[in-house]
């Protein structure tokens, strides 16, 4: 199945990764080809799945009180409305979306019927369909656009040679007590934290809230972390907020996974904005424009062994420092952008509708009446 997208020539490249992982996660769902079959799975979205259910047709969208009751999926509808605020038709679909921030859909009532995932916590391989993250201004696809034009000009006012030249990240460490697999996200940000006690001309990494987990249970906790608990843990906190346009004041800018469950963190949306380097910590996350990033072109992958290596490279000019300001701001500009992402949504409700075409749809998937 080849996707219709409308993206430009210039961006078509980096856009094709997310098609092939879309049209490859979509292709995993049962052919659907008569009116009845399609109706079955509108049947099931209604009777099995109604809190997670909704519906496109006839480029309006419908979902039981139950959907919007819950905020994450309005977020998501409230994407779909702004699309049609922003001009687009929106293609008859129905579909189910599963709030969680790991993706997973283990206790849905049905997985025979697509699925969409704001992230994948272990990978492509998970099922559903990813989309976009409902924290792009809550959904508000135009909003999002002016938010990001004004981190872009923010940005563009701060010559990255004139900033510190330190790795930057500010938010918060919690704890879920035995839930090992759920603490995986604090985990991370606890080691990446400790990087700023043992070289803070290297590290602004700070947590506004710090409650790591005193038990080394779930993944061993190296010196520095020990004597972070000990009482150090001050030294490595830095309670005041700051705005994400203050975030370019500084050279390179870090990405964390959750601390709710350890999946993504909404603290990506803006941080390619930023004129800044990228990194992420290196870990199986993934969401719905991952296939078009490449490290050491769009972002540098850190984890505890090797970010103070990284960081003191990036100081010495070892790396392409162009190539990666230049690589992320192709993110922004034809990943992540409200237009893409209305785009990226557009292709996706398309791509559900192939694999489960209605009768009269069927010429719009490339199929004969």
């Amino acid at each position: 199945m080849m996707l219709r997208s409308a993206v430009g020539q210039d961006k078509a490249m980096l856009y094709a990764g997310v098609v092939r992982e879309l049209e490859r996660s979509v292709e995993a769902y049962p052919q659907r080809s008569g009116f009845e079959e399609a109706a079955e799975v509108v049947r099931a979205l209604a009777n099995d799945l109604r809190s997670e259910s909704l519906f496109v047709v006839s480029n309006r969208v419908f979902a039981f009180k139950r959907f919007v009751d819950v905020s994450k999926r309005r977020k998501h509808a409230a994407t779909l409305l702004a699309m049609k605020h922003l001009g687009h038709a929106l293609p008859s679909a129905a579909y189910a979306v599963n709030a969680m921030s790991t993706g997973d859909i283990a206790e849905f009532a049905r997985q025979d019927v697509p699925i969409a995932v704001i992230s994948k916590k272990y990978g492509y391989n998970m099922p559903g369909i990813l989309v976009p993250n409902p924290f792009f201004a809550e959904g508000d696809l135009r909003k999002w656009t002016r938010q990001s034009r004004e981190l872009k000009t923010a940005a563009e006012a701060a010559p990255w040679y004139d900033r510190d030249p330190r790795l930057f990240w500010r938010g918060n460490i919690g704890s879920h007590g035995e839930d090992c697999e759920r603490d995986s996200g604090n985990y991370a940000r606890f080691a990446a934290v400790s990087l700023s006690a043992e070289n803070a001309s290297l590290f602004d990494v700070k947590c506004n809230k710090c409650r790591p987990a005193n038990d080394t249970t779930c993944a061993p906790y190296d010196s520095t972390m020990r004597a972070l608990l000990k009482g150090g843990i001050r030294n490595v906190q830095d309670p005041a907020w700051v705005e994400a346009r203050d975030y370019v004041r500084y050279r390179a800018v870090l990405n964390l996974p959750g601390t709710t469950s350890g999946g993504y963190s909404r603290n990506l949306n803006h941080l390619w904005a930023l004129g800044a380097v990228v990194a992420l910590w290196n870990t199986s996350v993934v969401e719905w424009y991952y296939p078009s990033l490449r490290t050491g072109t769009t972002h540098l992958v850190l984890d505890k062994t090797n970010a103070a290596e990284a960081m003191d490279r990036l100081r010495r000019g070892l790396f392409d420092v162009p190539a990666l300001l230049d690589g992320a701001k192709r993110v922004r500009d034809s990943l992540v952008c409200g237009e893409c992402q209305a785009r990226y949504i557009l292709d996706m409700l398309a791509a559900i509708l192939c694999r489960r075409p209605p009768l009269h749809w069927r010429r719009l998937c490339g199929r004969p009446r």
